[in-house]
């Protein structure tokens, strides 16, 4: 269901919800200060209620309202705001939902870089929380065919065209003295290291949930998937990378020139379409060759693994 401007303002200042393109993904977009708009979210998208939504404002003074930043978040704040990273704070007590940060003492916020998302935020003068425009644990979308995939139709949506970068913002914890990276995306863990001057912890796999992307199984096509295939079957998609040859029945490649961001900008469109095209010929699944494990390629990787787990 494809809206403008206009009435995905009415909808997010009446207590709904509207998805809304970013630079990452799309957005299942509501009012951050509402229990009844966030409630919404979660029932939506089938999301667990332990899972805590991404809060977006437009600025870094705007942010201040409701984390408590140390040196390490204003720093890679001023570097990378706005723009595809996440911030984990210390909550400061606001208008913000207990619903949205499921009730911990943390809260995730952005600075999106997109300019109708970020008019959004202007015109509608309130924080929003926006998960991804999915069915919880499946193929992040990229488009707003996507989303009207995903929901059928019945979720209003602004055509944005595809997303610029195709993968989830990082997600950094500066709630310690060592900033903990829990999520990986398009600004690596070497670039935020060399921002910081100092090295980023790896996420503890034990680690209490306090943001998104950190569930075993997500980002999850509806048929199975088998990641660093060297070979692909003739009833198999096959998703290359660089000069891979896998043949399925039909063959698509990330990147021919071996390009990751170009890779990971079009890790969901391949996904979604592999997904269709198994579906609408009942093949047995899709094989995706090796992706190098390195800069962008950490976080295609992590996501592909987590598509695969049970």
């Amino acid at each position: 269901m494809i809206v403008d401007l206009d009435r995905a303002i009415s909808l997010i200042q009446n207590n709904d919800i509207v998805a809304l393109p970013t630079e990452t993904v799309y957005g299942l977009a509501c009012d951050a200060t509402s229990d009844i708009a966030c409630e919404k979210i979660y029932h939506v998208k089938g999301r667990p209620l332990f899972n805590p939504l991404i809060i977006h404002v437009l600025n870094l003074e705007e942010a201040k309202k409701y984390g408590k930043f140390n040196e390490d978040a204003l720093k890679i704040a001023s570097i990378f705001w706005p723009g595809p990273l996440t911030i984990i704070l210390p909550k400061i007590k606001s208008d913000i939902s207990d619903i949205a940060t499921s009730n911990l003492e943390t809260i995730a916020l952005r600075v999106p870089s997109h300019e109708v998302f970020r008019e959004i935020l202007l015109k509608a003068d309130k924080p929003l929380a926006a998960p991804s425009a999915n069915i919880s644990s499946h193929i992040s979308p990229s488009s707003a065919e996507h989303v009207n995939k995903s929901f059928l139709g019945k979720i209003p949506v602004i055509d944005g065209g595809r997303t610029i970068y195709g993968i989830e913002s990082t997600i950094i914890d500066c709630t310690k003295d060592i900033p903990v990276l829990l999520r990986h995306g398009f600004i690596s863990e070497e670039v935020i290291s060399e921002a910081l001057d100092k090295l980023v912890a790896p996420s503890d796999i034990a680690e209490k949930i306090k943001a998104p992307g950190m569930l075993k199984k997500h980002y999850s096509p509806n048929c199975p998937i088998r990641i660093n295939a060297g070979e692909a079957n003739n009833n198999e998609i096959a998703i290359n990378f660089g000069k891979s040859n896998l043949l399925g029945a039909k063959s698509f490649n990330l990147s021919a020139t071996a390009d990751l961001t170009e890779a990971a900008a079009n890790l969901y469109f391949l996904l979604q379409k592999a997904e269709d095209i198994v579906r609408w010929e009942k093949l047995a699944g899709i094989a995706v060759a090796p992706v190098p494990n390195s800069q962008i390629g950490l976080a295609i990787n992590d996501k592909l693994e987590r598509a695969c787990s049970e």
